[in-house]
C-alpha cells in the first residue's frame, strides 16, 4: 500500500511539473482543475515541490474574483538543457533554462560538403562551448536534444541518413555525445522538433491531432496523433516531399519523376526564378535580379512577394494550389485538426495560406475541413533546436528523472 501511495505521489509530481512547464506558470487553483484530485492534496504536493527548490513562487494570476492567486513556475535554477539543430551548412545550439528562457547560443556556419567527422567535431566544439559559457553561474546540465535533418532512429540513437550530407550514414551519434559529455543525449527528426515547438509554446498548443509541412530547401511534415508523434513501422512517415505529384515532371534526388518538393519548396523557387530569366519573364523583381544576381535568394523573393510583384505572386498562389492538391488528400486519409505551415517560406503567410485553404476545402470532404484549423508557425527563432531541447524535458517529465 505504501509502494502504490509512493508511486502516486511520484506521479502526480510529475504531472504538476509538466504541467506548469507547458504552461509557464499556474496557480494551485489551476492546477487542481486540470488534475481532478483534492486542494489539500495539491497544497500538499506544491509544497513538497517547493521545497525541494522545483518550484517557486512568482507573481499573482489575473483572477477577476477573489483573492488574487499566487503563481508557481518552474526554478530557473534548477536546471538546464541544451537543443542542437544542423544542415549541411550550419549548426544553431542554445542552452535554455526552466523557464525555457535561453541562456546561452551559438552558431556556426560552414561550407556546403562537409564531411560528416568534421559535422561532428563542430557538434562537440558548439555543446562544450555552451556549456562552458559563464558556466561559474549555469543551473546543472539535465541532457541535450539534437535536431537531426535526416532519418534517424531513435531508439538507438543513430542518425541514419541525410541526402545533403554526402557521407553521413549509419552515424551512431548518441553514442559519440554520451562518451564526449557523460550525460542523455535525445536525437529527434528536424521536423518533429519543429512540431514539438510548436505544439508546446506555439500555434499547435490547442491541438492534439495536427500536421506540421516544413517548406524550406525540400518539404518535410510531421503528424501528431492524440499528442504523440506517429512514426510509421520504419520511422519514415513524413516525407510528404516525395508524394508524385507529377509523374511527367522533373526527376527528383529521391530518383523518382514528379515528386511534390520539386514544385513547391524553396529549391523549387529558385528554379523557377532562374527558368524565368531565361524566357525573358518581365516583372520589376526580375528585373532587380538581371542587374544584381546577388538579389536572387529567397528573402528578396519573399519581399517582392509582399510588395505584390505579379511574377512572384503568381508563383506563390501556384505553388499554395498544388501544396493543397496534396495536402486536401492528406485531411480525408488522416482527419487532422490543424495544419501548420512553418519553415523558410511560411514567411510568405497568407500568400501562400489562401490559396492553400481555399483547395483544400474544395477538394477535401466537408466534414474533415468544417473544424480544419489552418495556421503560420509561430516560432521563427531556432523552432528545432527549441523542439529539441523540450525533448530532453519531455523525457524527464515522463520518467520523473533526475530532479
Amino acid at each position: 500500500m505504501e509502494k502504490r501511495k509512493s508511486f502516486t505521489k511520484t506521479h502526480y509530481k510529475a504531472t504538476i511539473k509538466r504541467l506548469i512547464y507547458e504552461n509557464g506558470s499556474l496557480s494551485r487553483t489551476e492546477i487542481q482543475k486540470k488534475l481532478g484530485i483534492r486542494p489539500a492534496s495539491i497544497t500538499q504536493l506544491t509544497k513538497e515541490l517547493i521545497k525541494e527548490k522545483i518550484l517557486i513562487e512568482k507573481g499573482f494570476g489575473n483572477n477577476k474574483k477573489g483573492k488574487k492567486q499566487r503563481l508557481l513556475t518552474l526554478n530557473p535554477i534548477g536546471g538546464s538543457v541544451i537543443g542542437i539543430e544542423f544542415d549541411p551548412q550550419s549548426i544553431h545550439g542554445l542552452m535554455i533554462n526552466l523557464e525555457n528562457k535561453i541562456i546561452s547560443e551559438k552558431n556556426y556556419t560552414f561550407l556546403e560538403g562537409t564531411g560528416s567527422n568534421q559535422i561532428i567535431d563542430l557538434l562537440k566544439k558548439t555543446i562544450h562551448q555552451l556549456i562552458h559559457h559563464n558556466s561559474i553561474h549555469l543551473p546543472p546540465l539535465l541532457g541535450i536534444g539534437i535536431a537531426d535533418p535526416g532519418l534517424v532512429d531513435r531508439e538507438r540513437g543513430i542518425s541514419l541518413f541525410c541526402s545533403q550530407i554526402a557521407d553521413w550514414r549509419e552515424v551512431p551519434l548518441r553514442q559519440i555525445l554520451e562518451k564526449e559529455f557523460q550525460i542523455p543525449i535525445f536525437i529527434e527528426g528536424n521536423t518533429n522538433c519543429k512540431l514539438l515547438a510548436e505544439s508546446l509554446f506555439g500555434a499547435g498548443r490547442d491541438f492534439q491531432n495536427q500536421i506540421y509541412v516544413d517548406l524550406s530547401y525540400g518539404i518535410g511534415a510531421s503528424l501528431m496523433t492524440h499528442g504523440s508523434f506517429y512514426y510509421g513501422a520504419q520511422g519514415l512517415a513524413g516525407e510528404l516531399g516525395h508524394v508524385q505529384y507529377d509523374k511527367s515532371g522533373p526527376i527528383c534526388s529521391c530518383g523518382n519523376h514528379g515528386c511534390l518538393e520539386m514544385f513547391v519548396s524553396s529549391s523549387a523557387v529558385i528554379r523557377s526564378i532562374k527558368n524565368a530569366l531565361q524566357h525573358g519573364v518581365i516583372s520589376s523583381y526580375l528585373d532587380q535580379i538581371r542587374e544584381n544576381k546577388d538579389d536572387l535568394s529567397i528573402p528578396s523573393f519573399i519581399r517582392a512577394a509582399n510588395e505584390n510583384d505579379k511574377f512572384c505572386i503568381n508563383l506563390v498562389e501556384e505553388m499554395g494550389r498544388t501544396l493543397g492538391e496534396v495536402i486536401a488528400n492528406v485531411v480525408n486519409f488522416l482527419n487532422p485538426e490543424a495544419i501548420i505551415i512553418g519553415g523558410e517560406l511560411a514567411e510568405l503567410g497568407d500568400l501562400i495560406l489562401n490559396p492553400l485553404k481555399g483547395t483544400v476545402r474544395r477538394q477535401s470532404l466537408e466534414l474533415a475541413t468544417r473544424n480544419l484549423s489552418f495556421k503560420v508557425a509561430e516560432i521563427k527563432d531556432r523552432p528545432a533546436a527549441r523542439g529539441a531541447a523540450s525533448l530532453v524535458l519531455n523525457q524527464i517529465f515522463k520518467e520523473n528523472q533526475i530532479f
